[in-house]
């Protein structure tokens, strides 16, 4: 398959950063030091597509697919 036309992700489940805070903060009381550690670690493991900047939504929900597995929910 010509990688160009590989179809992305376009709905996520947490479309900011706030969004990510509440939800960890309400659901599992992880506070948002533990949120912000598990972004700079991802940031240095994202690479650039096509030269092209991180989109903030698909780090948004790495981070949180990442934590929901620590955090006793399995990733699909």
């Amino acid at each position: 398959m010509d990688k160009s036309t590989v179809k992305r992700t376009d709905t996520f489940k947490w479309n900011s950063r706030r969004e990510l805070y509440d939800y960890f903060e309400k659901k599992y009381h992880v506070n948002r030091d533990k949120i912000d550690s598990s972004i700079q670690s991802e940031m240095s493991r994202f690479h650039l597509r096509k030269n092209r900047a991180i989109n903030p939504q698909e780090l948004w929900e790495k981070v949180g697919r990442k934590l929901e597995g620590v955090y006793g929910i399995p990733c699909k």
